[in-house]
């Protein structure tokens, strides 16, 4: 093996060493962000809110990384879709944090009050969102994107819940006129839940892309 080559195999390890980080922390995330739901606790959730910039870091630190890469290394074929595919799976990672900091803002605005009954489809939800996230780790790692596509598909259970909790929601705001704020801050936070699980999606398309060089669209599916 060439000098080239193992530099390039070193600096790819590196990157994606980070990535697993970056989805595993955003992980532990998504736990505070609903035991802060759970438990009404707007101190967790204004740290949430605060640490959502190192996520952000984390992206800048894996796309100024990858850029380099392709500067200096100029890789070609597999290699360099593998280096586009792990660019965009970090900025999918960064978005996602960024949905559990909203979330986390949600609840801080939420009031101590009573709040429409959707506590356990919301945690369904949840788990859901963290499941598929456990199992895309994996299938990244393993470079498997037969796996990544089976998992993508319970992204249609995560839209499902959304439908359901909505809809009880409203029903809920409509018998009671009080619960309208609370009702509709948990509208938008199922909302956010459901634009997670697509963009858990989205990292299993790219998982796909850097395999194979196929692009794929399962969230239209």
């Amino acid at each position: 093996m060439n000098v080239e080559r193992t530099a390039l195999d070193s600096a790819r390890r590196e990157i994606r060493g980070k990535i697993r980080v970056m989805c595993e922390e955003i992980r532990v995330t998504l736990h505070d962000v609903y035991d802060a739901l759970k438990h009404l606790d707007y101190r967790r959730a204004e740290t949430i809110i605060k640490g959502d910039v190192n996520y952000n870091r984390l992206n800048e630190s894996v796309h100024e990384d990858c850029l380099n890469l392709i500067a200096r290394q100029q890789p070609m074929a597999s290699d360099l879709r593998g280096i586009i595919a792990d660019l965009q799976i970090a900025g999918e990672l960064e978005r996602i944090a960024d949905h559990t900091a909203d979330i986390a803002r949600l609840i801080s605005s939420l009031k101590n009050e009573e709040i429409p009954h959707v506590m356990d489809a919301i945690e369904t939800m949840f788990d859901h969102c963290d499941e598929m996230l456990s199992n895309m780790l994996t299938a990244y790692r393993d470079n498997d994107p037969g796996r990544a596509e089976t998992i993508a598909a319970h992204d249609n259970e995560i839209d499902h819940m959304n439908g359901l909790a909505v809809t009880a929601i409203i029903e809920f705001m409509q018998k009671h006129a009080n619960t309208v704020d609370n009702g509709t801050r948990l509208i938008w936070l199922v909302h956010h839940l459901e634009r997670i699980g697509d963009l858990i999606t989205n990292i299993g398309e790219h998982i796909l892309f850097a395999t194979s060089g196929r692009i794929a669209d399962w969230n239209r599916s």
